[in-house]
């Protein structure tokens, strides 16, 4: 039951919900026992809100919120993307401490679907949609921060090789040049004084509109 893709809220149960939740720890005692689904719906994803109630017995994190995202990865044009959105939450970041990413009760992938789903902690309460969020400074430094400690968590050719993706190359910017070994550390402290010698933040601004480079 726990290696099915879930790809239709139809499929979703008391009996599932207890399960995953209890093998991720968030449930140490009792069940579901009732949940209520509202459904949404993305790019290349459906979804769904569940409402969740427990047994009075029930012990443990019990979130009463849960967001269950389901993707299928057809682009329509005969290509597929893979896994690595499962890969992110499940395996990239597992050892991570306070990652700056959404709790995952559970996730699967089939490459014979070509679909997968997760289970998420719903936050709609007190975050926001990004695109209806202002673009101020810090918010941009916020999102460089957390950037920042996701890409640092793999810099290194032992992290890298561990992620089968070895280092052939030094680092380079997005626009190709070979990056001075002081642009290769992260982006919180350590800086020598004398590269900032104003004590200016590091961004004075950034544009909302600028591509994204992995």
């Amino acid at each position: 039951m726990l290696d099915e893709v879930i790809t239709s809220l139809d499929q979703v149960t008391n009996e599932w919900l207890t399960a995953v939740l209890a093998q991720s720890g968030a449930l140490t005692h009792g069940r579901v026992a009732s949940f209520a689904a509202d459904s949404g719906r993305g790019n290349w994803s459906t979804s769904g809100s569940l409402h969740l109630h427990y047994t009075a017995d029930a012990a443990g994190e019990r979130p009463p919120r849960l967001f269950l995202k389901m993707v299928n990865t057809d682009l329509g044009d005969g290509e597929f993307f893979g896994s690595s959105e499962v890969d992110y939450y499940l395996r990239d970041y597992v050892d991570l401490a306070d990652a700056p990413l959404l709790r995952c009760y559970h996730g699967r992938y089939s490459p014979t679907l070509h679909r997968y789903h997760l289970l998420l902690e719903d936050v709609s309460a007190t975050h926001t949609i990004a695109c209806d969020k202002p673009h101020t400074l810090a918010y941009g430094l916020a999102l460089a921060e957390a950037f920042a400690i996701l890409h640092a968590h793999w810099w290194g050719a032992e992290r890298l090789a561990k992620a089968n993706a070895p280092c052939t190359r030094p680092p380079t910017s997005a626009v190709g040049w070979p990056l001075p070994s002081r642009a290769r550390r992260t982006f919180w402290g350590g800086w020598p004084a004398n590269c900032n010698p104003t004590g200016q933040p590091p961004c004075r601004s950034y544009s909302p509109t600028s591509p994204s480079h992995d």
